[in-house]
């Protein structure tokens, strides 16, 4: 999952072992179905979440976040949509 315009403040900095979580929720359903990946940037500042899907997988729009943080940096959070046809 990446995001294909990020601000350029994300753009512009590479921060390796930053925390990086992505929160996805069905814009349908209960936030109970929500499905929340954490992980650290690597030496490029890139973090790789992969989103598995099934056949039971409903179609449709995910809401998505996307949060960046680290120590004395100031956080970041970029929401997006996830769109499963």
């Amino acid at each position: 999952m990446a995001i294909e315009h990020a601000p350029s403040s994300l753009r512009d900095n590479i921060v390796s072992t930053a925390l990086a979580a992505v929160t996805t929720t069905p814009a349908q359903e209960d936030v109970q179905d929500k499905t929340t990946q954490t992980m650290y940037t690597d030496n490029n500042g890139h973090a790789t979440f992969t989103v598995q899907l099934g056949p039971k997988s409903d179609m449709g729009i995910y809401d998505t976040g996307i949060e960046i943080t680290k120590d004395s940096y100031q956080s970041s959070l970029q929401q997006t949509n996830l769109h499963v046809i």
